[in-house]
């Protein structure tokens, strides 16, 4: 799949997550009475004038869910969002009581907005990290039983979703320690014996046609890199970036290391 193309042909998980959201957000809509009452949805990386932003408003359950439809439709077709947990939420007003039904991360409790936020900070405390692992290693052994940590703490696996075009591919997991927010970085290192000066602005053209995977020179090895946002932990999430992320590689490693002169890793 290539998020540059517009929406994402979703698997059956990720059909019954977009499916899911919009009937959590049509119940939430329709509770949205009182006129303090606010709902703003914030896709990942936009700017604030860029939310999507429902008003209080008397609405019966048909408005509420033709309101939902619409908003499901902008967010995953026009903004081309793979999974609805990359959406953050905020809310005002008596309704903001119930906006945990919706399932998404609050607003205040994840990326850069968080400095912002009220005293408190997000919602991860001690141990949070290593819990947060053990999760995420937990579930990618269901796929990949041979998925272990290596040395430095990475989760290293195999992923197979490309097996019959490309084969199996390696990659690695990793769940920073003392982080604020949570976020788990999926990556892998592309190629080796990168010496082209023209190297960096090959990269800049590349992150700038990709919406989720980045390409970073560290020395002479180009890694890729996607973050996944991990408040709460998704596991289809987790597994709709992953098949995004492979995705791209497989689209961009053998051009990418003719343009930079990179030897692709084994």
């Amino acid at each position: 799949m290539d998020p540059t193309s517009g929406a994402p042909h979703g698997s059956e998980p990720e059909e019954a997550a977009w499916r899911l959201f919009e009937m959590r957000l049509a119940a939430f809509v329709s509770t949205l009475s009182d006129p303090a009452d606010r709902l703003d949805l914030h896709p990942p990386g936009a700017e604030d004038d860029a939310v999507l932003r429902i008003a209080a408003g008397a609405r019966g359950p048909e408005e509420a869910a033709t309101i939902a439809a619409m908003i499901t439709r902008t967010v995953r077709h026009d903004l081309a969002l793979p999974h609805p947990s990359l959406l953050t939420a905020a809310a005002s007003g008596p309704a903001a009581a119930g906006l945990a039904v919706l399932g998404l991360a609050d607003r205040w409790s994840v990326g850069a907005d968080a400095v912002d936020a009220p005293p408190g900070g997000g919602p991860a405390g001690p141990g949070a990290e290593s819990d947060l692992r053990t999760r995420v290693l937990d579930h990618v052994r269901g796929v990949d039983t041979g998925a272990h940590l290596d040395d430095d703490g990475d989760i290293r696996f195999t992923y197979r979703g490309l097996v019959a075009t490309h084969g199996e591919i390696g990659g690695y997991l990793r769940v920073p320690e003392h982080e604020p927010v949570p976020v788990i970085g999926l990556f892998s290192v592309l190629m080796h014996s990168v010496a082209d000066p023209q190297a960096d602005a090959e990269l800049n053209r590349l992150n700038r046609s990709y919406r989720w995977s980045r390409w970073v020179r560290y020395g002479e090895h180009v890694v890729q890199e996607l973050a996944v946002p991990a408040v709460p932990f998704d596991p289809v999430l987790l597994d709709t970036l992953t098949a995004v992320f492979f995705s791209d590689l497989v689209h961009v490693c053998v051009d990418l290391a003719d343009r930079v002169g990179g030897v692709l890793t084994d």
